[in-house]
């Protein structure tokens, strides 16, 4: 496999940008890319994984 090198231009970088992502809550990036704000979501996450996981959960 020397030969694959990977993409190259950057249209076929942005295609594969996201193909060893981490997917569902323990991902950091949003799960729809300039359809929701990173910062939304991450504070959506810390909350989903923090210790008071059921409060959470009835506030959201």
């Amino acid at each position: 496999m020397p030969n694959q090198t990977g993409p190259r231009t950057a249209k076929g970088k942005a295609v594969t940008r996201y193909n060893a992502a981490t997917h569902g809550i323990y991902s950091v990036t949003p799960v729809l890319p300039r359809v929701e704000c990173q910062a939304d979501w991450l504070a959506h996450r810390a909350g989903v994984c923090a210790v008071s996981l059921q409060k959470y959960i009835l506030h959201v």
